[in-house]
């Protein structure tokens, strides 16, 4: 839209064709020949895309997809190269970016989501994975994300991360899990996942919440800033999954998340109105390195557990 103005002032000709022309400027996506989609440049989609065969998407650098429509695979997929996926300044809708029915892999990847979902998105503002999620190295950036559950991210199964960077900045849920709602596990041996400004305004989690699974991290880092939820400021690993009005929860015996930390955890200004300011769960371990600072809830400033083990 500020390209168009900028057409607009300099060749003086309408606003409405220095619209159609910024439209013009962008390709709409190619199909998914071969089982590959290759991009190289700058696409818009209009309405909704689906491929419906597993497929690998891989983008050369400089490659930008403003989305209207979501980009639908009912089957698996696989991410390479660099894409930034940015919702479209004028989209007609809440729509989140991608949807994959399946699982996806990550690999080699340089990926951005920018500003995708919106309140009226149910689950994964930018990216919704139905099976497991797995990211190996590169690094995957989501900013802006909003949803009422996992307001960036959504995942179905076990998300595990080998190396590489997840970064989450800005994300917001109504519900649970402001950066992201896992409904597996999650499994940590390697990588960097950090999570900062991220909010589950009525719920839990205010960077991840895990539906009554655990999150596991053999090595890598996890840091957390200025996050905040109604319990969990930042992570929330729990069984029972409690909608209420208020942020209290009754009976701790429902929670049954556990939380094993072997690598690296850094958290600052965690906040939860109840319970545990950075972490909510029934049971932690802790093997690693754990830095906490400027965390607050009336209980369980830091850390609300049901039962904890120092190793």
């Amino acid at each position: 839209m500020i390209l168009a103005k900028v057409l607009a002032s300099v060749f003086g000709f309408s606003l409405g064709a220095a619209e159609r022309t910024y439209l013009w400027d962008r390709e709409p996506l190619p199909p998914c020949e071969g089982g590959v989609l290759h991009l190289d440049g700058k696409y818009r989609t209009t309405t909704e895309v689906e491929y419906h065969d597993d497929c690998l998407l891989r983008g050369a650098p400089g490659t930008e997809v403003e989305v209207d429509g979501k980009i639908h695979f009912l089957a698996n997929a696989r991410l390479q190269g660099s894409i930034v996926f940015t919702r479209a300044p004028d989209a007609s809708n809440h729509r989140r970016c991608v949807d994959i029915e399946g699982s996806l892999d990550m690999s080699d990847v340089d990926i951005e989501f920018r500003g995708c979902g919106g309140p009226e998105t149910e689950d994964g503002g930018a990216l919704y994975v139905e099976g497991r999620m797995d990211m190996s190295n590169g690094s995957v950036v989501f900013r802006n994300g909003s949803a009422m559950w996992g307001g960036c991210l959504f995942v179905g199964q076990r998300l595990f991360m080998a190396g590489g960077l997840l970064r989450f900045e800005h994300c917001v849920a109504g519900e649970l899990g402001g950066g992201v709602y896992a409904q597996g596990d999650l499994v940590q041996s390697g990588g960097h996942l950090h999570f900062t400004n991220c909010h589950a305004y009525r719920g839990k989690g205010g960077a991840l919440h895990l539906a009554g699974t655990d999150l596991l991290q053999e090595n890598g880092k996890i840091t957390l800033s200025n996050c905040w939820a109604g319990n969990g400021g930042c992570i929330c690993s729990n069984k029972l999954i409690a909608k209420t009005n208020s942020s209290a929860i009754a009976d701790m015996e429902d929670f049954q998340g556990k939380v094993v930390l072997n690598g690296t955890l850094v958290a600052g200004g965690g906040s939860a109105d109840y319970k545990g300011g950075v972490i909510f769960a029934a049971s932690g371990e802790l093997g690693g390195r754990m830095t906490l600072r400027n965390c607050k809830a009336r209980v369980g400033g830091c850390l609300h557990f049901k039962d904890f083990v120092v190793q």
